[in-house]
């Protein structure tokens, strides 16, 4: 909830003079990271510009969708670990009798 936005120095300021999205990392994570529609950024965007978004809103809009996002990765992950676990084994059985690998 520390980073660094294109928001304004009070709450209405921001809704005044709206908020600047080009110098924002967290408009950079929506755009290049979370929000796969351009027209979910548009409407992040539209919101910021015109004072109805407020830093602290759209922060915590992003930290939820990080969230999900490491659940759903360690969720895939743990799936995995066995997968993992026994190609590893067999390289190292293989490269332990003399055996090429690739």
């Amino acid at each position: 909830m520390n980073a660094l936005t294109g928001g304004r120095a009070t709450a209405e300021e921001q809704r005044r003079l709206g908020g600047e999205p080009d110098k924002c990392v967290v408009y950079e994570y929506y755009r290049d990271h979370f929000l796969e529609s351009d027209a979910e950024l548009e409407v992040v965007r539209v919101e910021c510009v015109s004072g109805k978004r407020l830093c602290g809103e759209c922060k915590a809009q992003l930290a939820e969708l990080v969230e999900k996002y490491m659940t759903e990765h360690t969720r895939k992950k743990e799936k995995c670990m066995d997968l993992a676990r026994k190609l590893l084994e067999e390289g190292s059985e293989i490269a332990r009798s003399g055996g090429e690998i690739f």
